[in-house]
């Protein structure tokens, strides 16, 4: 019964709030800083991210799964 719940845990996205740190449009990858103190990187295939529309000091929300701290959908913020 743990096993499943753990995974759950795994699978389940959640939702951070973060500033864009740093855009490489050259590589297609950006670094957000979030509130729960951790770094997320983005890329321009992670959906809800309009990739162009990325700059530094940008605010976007992020759900995140538990499982290697991955970002599986984004949205801009302002």
């Amino acid at each position: 019964m743990g096993d499943i719940a753990s995974r759950r845990r795994e699978t389940s996205p959640r939702t951070v709030d973060g500033t864009v740190l740093e855009v490489l449009q050259g590589y297609g990858l950006a670094h957000v800083r979030a509130g729960d103190g951790n770094t997320y990187g983005l890329n321009h295939q992670t959906p809800g991210v309009p990739f162009s529309e990325l700059v530094e000091g940008r605010r976007i929300r992020l759900q995140v799964v538990s499982k290697f701290n991955r970002v599986v959908h984004g949205q801009l913020l302002d």
